[in-house]
């Protein structure tokens, strides 16, 4: 498998370097009619998407929980099997830009700013949840700049 592009420029968008391929009128993208089957593209997408939200810039909110339904004919694995959830992780990662302890889906406007599952300022809502985290002066900032407003049933029963 190989490709000719006409020209080839490198790109920064969103403090990331990006190579650009461009392409003539007609001129084949990628020559060949097989695609190698990887078993670990599964978990690069998901580990990059998902638990840093290193999502590229052209992937929309939309986009974001469709990445994984193809891992069965790509990579040899089903993550994409369940809509739901792919459906669920992509919710919760997506946030409002100005306030991004906000989901973006209360309020979708623009374009939604990505939190990884591995950030627990923002993934851990819950102060017991952040203080049993690996991360504990990660942790212990976000509690006290983002104390909860009401404390879960769990907190209740961990100050008694």
């Amino acid at each position: 498998m190989s490709t000719t592009p006409v020209m080839v420029k490198e790109i920064e968008r969103d403090g990331e370097e990006y190579i650009q391929l461009y392409y003539g009128p007609g001129n084949r993208i990628i020559n060949g009619d097989t695609v190698l089957m990887q078993p670990f593209l599964s978990y690069e997408y998901f580990n990059g998407f998902f638990m840093l939200a290193k999502v590229p810039w052209f992937i929309n909110y939309e986009d974001l929980s469709a990445t994984m339904d193809n891992t069965l004919k790509y990579a040899g694995n089903n993550l994409g099997a369940s809509y739901v959830g792919n459906e669920v992780l992509a919710t919760f990662i997506s946030r409002n830009q100005s306030d991004k302890r906000k989901f973006f889906r209360k309020s979708p406007k623009d374009k939604p700013f990505f939190v990884g599952l591995m950030d627990v300022r923002f993934s851990a809502l819950s102060t017991i949840n952040k203080q049993a985290g690996n991360y504990p002066e990660e942790s212990l900032v976000s509690a006290l700049i983002n104390p909860e407003k009401k404390p879960t049933t769990l907190e209740n029963h961990v100050r008694r």
